[in-house]
């Protein structure tokens, strides 16, 4: 099999980006007190309209095919013009008694208590602008089945559009904006000695109106079976095991069925980061320096990234008309980070003088190491078997078990779905010889099955009859 994507009439092979962008801010600082200081300022961005060059291009397109409306860049994308990001921040010295217990923790002047809260805003990258242009209206892409896919496919120049409104497009919403930040933090930092600093810290950051990729015609919910309304993907009659007459799978409609796959890209997704952060550091003294820093968080949302974050996930939620039911821990989520660095200056030709001196004085010994846990790992099915997404290749599988499975590696997955295939098969076995022998019974055999089985003695001699 072999694709060929070719620019449409009045389209460009290569694209051309150019915008403008401007920042400007203002800050001041306010010793209120001594011991009081407080700091505020505001931001302001417009990123630029980077969407221009593709809706200028698109009036090509248009007229170049006799302004039909299929052929229209839809949604547009309008300016993101009210950036404004506000930032405050205080930092105070309590300068109290360095008795008692309250001079035991703050020793007199030795404790200083910081925080504030600033918005940020993250802007559009041109991948996206990359995506859009490699879909339709602005590529047509061929796909050729083999034999002789290569061949043929190198000989098509001109791009065959018979149906305009089936071919796979990406998109951006019309409010797509850059997305989001609000932080807030709150630390204490105490001088234990003339060299040696403490620092505890709380954080907490929101995002909103995060990028997300979302099925933009995803498939209607539709019951599984073999009658009228109903889906199968399977190929299999649900009643008799026999194959259906029809290879093909019956898959749910689309919301909108005149047209085919949708990959919109919006501003729908948010987060949560909280973390605990301790670091103990010393200045240089005595030759030695060092860090150490240690973070605790937890780090939620609902979609990690516009792209695919890793090949163990699938960019696009599972259940289209419910993405927040997609929450859950983030793909970069790190819970514990453990971090250092430390240098030594080596105590030798100290004072560098004559020609030895320069040669092997003032060396120093560096070192640092980073030590976290591991991402977070999502089990998929390597495919979608009910065809439920139109734009995802793989899904979730379902959970039978009430064991928590968030913390087991793969090792623990694997032996305990061993464990209950051969006690769901020896189930299975029971039921089976508990039935009475004889000709075939429609019904259901117990428990919560989702599938009508035929019970089938062990005698019976009817040639539908299978053990399963």
């Amino acid at each position: 099999m072999a694709s060929k994507a070719l620019p449409l009439a009045g389209g460009d092979r290569i694209q051309f980006y150019r915008w403008h962008e401007f920042y400007s801010y203002v800050q001041d600082q306010w010793r209120i007190r001594p011991n009081l200081t407080l700091s505020y300022g505001v931001r302001y961005e417009y990123p630029g309209d980077s969407f221009q060059y593709l809706r200028h291009l698109n009036q090509r397109i248009l007229a170049a095919n006799n302004n039909d409306p299929a052929f229209r860049f839809e949604p547009d994308p309008k300016s993101d013009t009210n950036n404004w990001m506000p930032r405050i921040g205080f930092n105070w010295n309590p300068q109290g008694s360095d008795k008692g217990v309250i001079g035991f923790v703050t020793g007199g002047n030795k404790l200083v208590l910081r925080g504030g809260y600033a918005r940020a805003y993250d802007a559009n990258f041109t991948n996206i602008n990359t995506n859009i242009f490699q879909s339709f209206p602005f590529v047509a892409t061929h796909t050729i089945l083999p034999p002789h896919s290569f061949a043929t496919l190198i000989n098509i120049t001109v791009p065959n559009i018979s149906n305009p409104e089936q071919l796979s497009r990406t998109v951006v919403s019309e409010d797509f904006r850059a997305p989001a930040t609000d932080q807030i933090s709150i630390d204490v930092q105490r001088e234990l000695s003339a060299d040696l600093i403490l620092t505890i810290g709380y954080v907490r950051t929101r995002g909103t109106g995060l990028f997300q990729t979302v099925d933009g015609n995803p498939r209607l919910p539709c019951p599984f079976g073999t009658g009228p309304g109903t889906c199968n993907t399977t190929g299999i009659d649900r009643n008799t095991g026999a194959p259906l007459p029809s290879s093909t799978p019956i898959l749910a409609p689309t919301v909108d069925p005149s047209r085919g796959m949708i990959m919109l890209r919006t501003n729908s997704a948010t987060s949560t980061y909280d973390a605990l952060q301790a670091s103990l550091e010393k200045r240089l003294s005595r030759g030695v320096s060092f860090g150490v820093h240690y973070t605790l968080s937890s780090f939620i949302d609902t979609a990690s990234d516009i792209f695919v974050p890793s090949v163990a996930e699938s960019v696009v939620s599972q259940d289209p008309f419910d993405r927040n039911s997609d929450r859950a821990r983030s793909s970069y989520a790190r819970p514990n980070r453990l971090s250092g660095n430390v240098v030594y200056e080596l105590p030798f030709f100290t004072k560098q003088s004559g020609f030895i001196g320069k040669m092997l004085g003032g060396w120093q010994v560096n070192s640092f190491f980073n030590f976290q846990t591991g991402a977070p790992l999502s089990a998929l099915n390597g495919f979608d078997p009910a065809g439920a997404n139109t734009s995802a290749t793989a899904i979730r599988p379902n959970v039978f078990t009430n064991l928590d499975v968030s913390r087991m590696t793969v090792a623990q997955l694997y032996l305990i779905n061993q464990q209950q295939r051969e006690q769901a098969f020896a189930q299975a076995q029971q039921i089976f010889k508990a039935l009475p022998s004889g000709p075939c019974v429609p019904g259901w055999l117990p428990g919560p099955s989702l599938l009508r089985r035929s019970r089938c003695g062990p005698g019976a001699a009817a040639p539908s009859c299978a053990r399963r």
